[in-house]
């Protein structure tokens, strides 16, 4: 193996640090397009109860993206030695934190996707009406497939850094 020379050193820790930054901005981005799905939901179905669903739903968001954003944050304590292999830190397990938060995310997709259907049900449309609005906001789960080859991607990246 040739000696890495410490152009590429600097390099790869300039792509380390964008890469951690961006992987936080990330997190961030893709719980508040569930927000704002959610938020949508909130302004048209005017039902108590499917309205209460709604708030017990983001509660359970709020408290994902905060761990979630927190677990991507801190993966190393100290940040640094993610880009510093001078200092010594303690490192989470990415590769199962990744893929436990892929699944959640899966569920998470899958829930608000279906969420509207007990709602459109009761709509006095004919039936083709009722499969294509359905349809229209099931269109969200080409997203589910994006954002779970992402995770599942990222996580094998990280164990052969990690190996």
């Amino acid at each position: 193996v040739p000696p890495l020379r410490l152009t590429y050193l600097l390099h790869m820790t300039d792509n380390t640090q964008l890469y951690y930054a961006a992987s936080i901005f990330y997190a961030l981005i893709q719980n508040f397009a569930k927000f704002s799905i959610l938020l949508l939901y909130l302004r048209i179905f005017p039902t108590p109860r499917f309205r209460l669903i709604l708030k017990i739903t983001m509660g359970w968001m709020v408290c994902h993206t905060t761990t979630f954003v927190f677990g991507v944050a801190f993966q190393c304590v100290p940040v640094q030695a993610l880009w510093d292999l001078n200092i010594r830190g303690r490192f989470l397990n990415m590769n199962t934190f990744t893929i436990t938060g892929a699944v959640f995310s899966i569920v998470e997709d899958i829930f608000i996707m279906l969420l509207p259907i007990s709602e459109l049900k009761g709509l006095n449309l004919t039936l083709r009406k009722r499969i294509a609005l359905c349809f229209m906001f099931a269109i969200g789960s080409l997203y589910l497939f994006r954002t779970s080859l992402f995770w599942v991607n990222k996580a094998d990246l990280i164990q052969r850094v990690c190996d």
